[in-house]
């Protein structure tokens, strides 16, 4: 038995609450701050231009919704590329299902994991980030997204949407 809970989002802060017993500690989870100049050096690894794609970068797995975003990009009229980062998690059955979504479709970039500046490089130059989950606790890689100032769009479950209202200069 644990003696302590602690949770990352208000959303499960209040589930745990209404139905355990026992004290629930909130500790939001939180990001380094990139250093943006640094940032701005930063080479991008699939050489894309600033503002040339939308990224996605996640585990490729069922809950974060990629499935989702790719049947919506195939029906956007648009030059930009999905661009979509990231390893599947126990779920290479659904890497495979996410090509299949894709195939044929020459703007959809599988670019696999990418780590440190690579990943930096693409946050900085995307034109904009994507996450349609359909669970979270609190997205890590939404906060990343968020730090660089890169424009996101998120699914409105009410952990996203915990981010994206609480974020400074939003009411």
């Amino acid at each position: 038995f644990p003696d302590r809970t602690t949770v990352v989002s208000r959303t499960l802060l209040e589930h745990y609450r209404a139905r355990h017993t026992g004290k629930v500690v909130y500790i939001p989870n939180g990001v380094v701050l990139p250093d943006l100049d640094a940032a701005r050096d930063a080479v991008n690894p699939l050489g894309l231009a600033k503002g040339s794609y939308i990224l996605f970068l996640s585990r490729l797995v069922p809950e974060k919704g990629c499935h989702t975003l790719i049947r919506a990009f195939r029906d956007v009229d648009t030059d930009r590329k999905l661009v979509i980062v990231g390893p599947p998690s126990h779920s290479e059955d659904y890497a495979v299902e996410l090509r299949r979504l894709a195939n044929g479709d020459p703007r959809i970039i599988f670019a696999g994991a990418r780590f440190g500046s690579e990943k930096d490089a693409l946050f900085r130059d995307a034109y904009a980030f994507v996450l349609p989950s359909t669970i979270e606790g609190m997205a890590l890689v939404l906060l990343e997204a968020m730090s660089f100032g890169t424009g996101c769009l998120c699914s409105d479950i009410p952990e996203n949407l915990e981010v994206i209202e609480t974020s400074p200069g939003n009411s």
